[in-house]
């Protein structure tokens, strides 16, 4: 069965929210409180499925966030936010098992668009693989989905 957005709802696996993402040719972000477009380091392990969410520069550098989340219910959950600009990188990762890395695939953010007031979307564009650049991120977002429920951000600076 081929994987669509209409039949990956009846499709199940470990993937499945990743698989819809990578599907997805433009993403909603949320607003942070000054009205900019964000998005979250997120992801953790919880004893059987990893995932980990990674927010790059245009070079796959770490960012600085705008915020870092230290109160609240923070295992696998988001840790620190950063606002999302044209050029940037996600990196969706996820671990099933305590075997490698299943699947990490990379985003480059071409347009922040704005179709509805208060709701704006990504077009995003994946790469076919991980370039070499992307490596460190990517060692972040191992770590990531092999720690158990994960309460701090690991790629930032």
């Amino acid at each position: 069965m081929n994987l669509t957005l209409a039949n990956i709802d009846k499709v199940w696996g470990p993937l499945k929210a990743l698989e819809r993402k990578r599907l997805m040719k433009t993403m909603k972000l949320d607003l942070s409180r000054e009205g900019k477009p964000v998005w979250y380091e997120e992801g953790g392990h919880n004893g059987l499925i990893g995932c980990a969410t990674i927010v790059c520069g245009p070079s796959f550098e770490p960012l600085k966030p705008m915020g870092i989340f230290r109160r609240g219910q923070l295992a696998n959950r988001r840790h620190a936010m950063f606002e999302i600009v044209p050029g940037y990188y996600l990196l969706f990762a996820v671990r099933y098992g305590p075997g490698p890395t299943i699947y990490a695939e990379a985003y480059q953010v071409k347009a922040v668009n704005w179709p509805e007031p208060g709701q704006p979307c990504a077009d995003l564009e994946p790469f076919a693989y991980l370039p070499a650049a992307a490596m460190d991120a990517y060692a972040a977002a191992d770590k990531k989905t092999e720690t158990p429920n994960c309460r701090e951000p690991f790629y930032y600076i």
